[in-house]
């Protein structure tokens, strides 16, 4: 039997005509009946074609949502890979930024799940029980958490997760995945609503130009201090200049470019000369005075440092100290202090480290910073103080300690990821942290006091789960600043049965405190897993 098509090409062609005709009619005729398109911004006029406007110029779709800019983002580039999308790089970058600002989040909104843009890796608490059984098998908590939804749009993400991805149901099989969203759904449209009071009164308008401080932490390479210039070049856009010395006394400049979206979240990159791009992600406070966020290598998000910046006024401001930490008793320690506004009128008796230490003079003195030679006494009680000059602000701690109890090693788990051939390795930076008891005299209790990183000594030790385990020999090395970089990706002929290179180990840091006789270890879990073959925006 001869199987006739069901359409001829001639009818399929014309019938593809009449579809075409009739969705420019659609879309041509919203001036004609609404006024409608004169409402929609011409930024958005890409979006206009598909997203039809309501009477009030409102964007189906779009205007029931808001997102951080990486939301917007990534909700651009599924229309580009899924819809056929035509759309240029600047016209995408208009697009991004519009809805940012005026369908973004608030700072108090966007601060719970910043972990997520800053590019760090952490066990998530997710609050709902529904939502880690329906959701977060797949993505992050953080990804859900960062938009927000009228009722309606929670209720069709739903239906946008089953025409997209119907073999989930199938996957979820252990659990009836349609009830399971719909639970979830109740949950997300009641904590994670469309309009917040958050976001009616936050200004969306804030002023950035200007010098702000800088006080960083670089793990495995320690605290550093600077200032940095910001310079505006239109449209919410910045061109920075930055300046900064670790405490162990390397200088490094760097200059950049960033956008802030919503008047608050800042998107930044720089570089040194010759050297490595950094990427800057930071949110301004509700005030306006403080920036905070994590700047990171473009190249590997997992090397990074964690930044606040302030905004420098004529006021004197203490930053930090080049110690966390100050062991009693001591005598003739040059402690260098961090800021802004030094008085070059600054006598020793001016600063207070708090009871018993003592400057005994300024050897040093420069508006941005200044070094003290003090005496620590044998009865300084162990705990944290502030370091004050006058009635300056003051964000400068120091601990006291007679002696270093115990360490630990941070993250206490922590994850890698082999590369190096299809895809970037994934490192991970180790660091040692010491302690010493406090007042009950027991290690890790509530009154302990953290003194801040040691330089420990690293090492590698099997994490044995199987008599045959060799996974120590292969997953990769550790160096002595606590980066561990993974190995190779692929099958390994050197292997049992070419395994990968995958395995999980423990992470070593040995440490002797001044003064001490044995050495103190601690160590963290390590798994060392396959390559992130998808990145996105947010994960």
């Amino acid at each position: 039997m001869t199987h006739r098509p069901l359409m001829t090409k001639s009818l399929l062609d014309g019938l593809k005509l009449v579809v075409v005709l009739l969705i420019c009619a659609g879309v041509l005729g919203l001036t004609h009946d609404h006024g409608d398109q004169a409402k929609v911004p011409a930024v958005l006029t890409k979006c206009a074609v598909c997203h039809r406007p309501d009477e009030r110029g409102r964007l189906s779709r779009i205007a029931f949502q808001r997102k951080t800019p990486e939301g917007w983002q990534q909700t651009v580039r599924r229309m580009i890979r899924l819809h056929g999308l035509s759309i240029s790089v600047d016209e995408a970058k208009a697009v991004v930024k519009y809805l940012s600002d005026h369908q973004g989040l608030a700072p108090a909104e966007v601060r719970p799940i910043t972990y997520d843009l800053e590019r760090r890796d952490i066990i998530e608490r997710i609050p709902d029980e529904a939502v880690r059984l329906a959701c977060v098998r797949c993505h992050s908590f953080a990804r859900i958490a960062a938009q927000r939804r009228t009722v309606a749009e929670w209720r069709k993400l739903k239906t946008f997760h089953l025409a997209v991805f119907p073999t989930l149901v199938y996957q979820m099989r252990q659990i009836d995945w349609p009830a399971m969203a719909d639970r979830a759904i109740a949950y997300l449209a009641e904590h994670y609503p469309f309009d917040t009071a958050a976001w009616r009164r936050w200004p969306k308008k804030a002023e950035i130009a200007g010098r702000w401080m800088i006080v960083g932490h670089q793990p495995g390479r320690g605290d550093f201090f600077g200032d940095m210039d910001i310079r505006p070049l239109g449209e919410d856009q910045f061109q920075t200049h930055q300046r900064v010395v670790f405490v162990d006394g390397q200088r490094m400049e760097r200059t950049g470019r960033a956008i802030v979206y919503a008047g608050f979240a800042w998107r930044g990159s720089s570089q040194a000369p010759e050297g490595q791009k950094i990427k800057e992600v930071l949110h301004l406070s509700e005030d306006g005075q403080t920036f905070v966020g994590r700047w990171f290598q473009a190249a590997h998000d997992q090397i990074g440092a964690d930044v606040t910046l302030y905004r420098k006024t004529h006021q004197m401001l203490i930053l930090g100290l080049s110690v966390r930490s100050l062991r009693a008793p001591t005598s003739g320690k040059r402690v260098t202090i961090y800021g802004t506004n030094f008085s070059p009128a600054l006598a020793p008796e001016d600063i207070d480290f708090g009871p018993g230490i003592v400057v005994r003079r300024i050897e040093h003195l420069r508006p941005d910073e200044l070094t003290v030679v003090l005496d620590v006494r044998a009865d300084a009680p162990d705990r944290e103080r502030h370091v004050r000059i006058g009635k300056a602000s003051s964000h400068a701690r120091v601990a006291v300690y007679h002696r270093i109890d115990y360490i630990t090693v941070v993250p206490p788990l922590g994850l890698a990821r082999l590369g190096g051939i299809k895809m970037p390795k994934q490192h991970q930076q180790f660091e040692a942290l010491a302690f010493t008891n406090g007042p009950d005299g027991l290690p890790k209790t509530r009154d302990d006091v953290a003194l801040g990183p040691v330089s420990a000594k690293w090492s590698l030790a099997e994490d044995t789960t199987d008599p045959n385990d060799d996974d120590v020999k292969f997953v990769g090395t550790i160096d002595q600043s606590g980066l561990f970089t993974p190995a190779t990706d692929g099958p390994n002929p050197a292997r049992r049965k070419s395994n990968n290179n995958t395995g999980q180990v423990w992470v070593v840091a040995t440490y002797t405190p001044e003064g001490a006789r044995q050495p103190l270890t601690a160590r963290a879990k390590l798994i060392v897993t396959v390559p992130r073959f998808i990145e996105w925006e947010i994960r």
